[in-house]
């Protein structure tokens, strides 16, 4: 008999007795595992960084990618998601899950953020004048207008 599995964002809600509607938004940085199937076809360094991580059962990684979780009617909040724009893997599983998200009928936009890595994108975020945290900032005043208008 399958197993039921939930994604573990829903679960850890779940536990505090919530679910994805009480979420108003949400906003990723840079990731680069959304499929991890296609990330491990497509990462070069997939055993260094991937396999530690996720194994190698194609089963696990489905249901460990956010990707295939994205369905209409389920409560998604509106997502910003952005990546490192000299990251091609990031920004086509950030496309991609944008576009999972964008035919479920959840608002969801991508920003690469230039002149940027991994490692500077999370490190600097909040600063002045960084441009990935207004990106945050004005998806999280976006929210916040809406919400004040329902």
């Amino acid at each position: 008999m399958a197993r039921s599995w939930t994604p573990a964002g829903e679960r850890y809600l779940k536990a505090e007795g919530l679910n994805l509607k009480n979420l108003s938004g949400v906003a990723l940085l840079d990731g680069g595992t959304y499929d991890i199937a296609t990330a491990m076809q497509t990462t070069a360094r997939k055993v260094e960084n991937l396999t530690p991580v996720f194994g190698d059962d194609p089963v696990v990684w489905k249901q460990a990618s956010p990707l295939f979780h994205v369905a209409k009617g389920k409560g998604i909040p509106p997502f910003l998601i952005i990546h490192v724009a000299s990251r091609e893997d990031s920004g086509a599983q950030s496309r991609d899950l944008a576009k999972a998200l964008n035919d479920a009928g959840v608002k969801a936009e991508v920003k690469p953020a230039q002149n940027k890595t991994h490692a500077t994108l999370n490190k600097e975020l909040g600063q002045a004048n960084d441009a990935p945290t207004a990106e945050v900032f004005n998806f999280l005043r976006g929210l916040l207008a809406s919400r004040a208008s329902h």
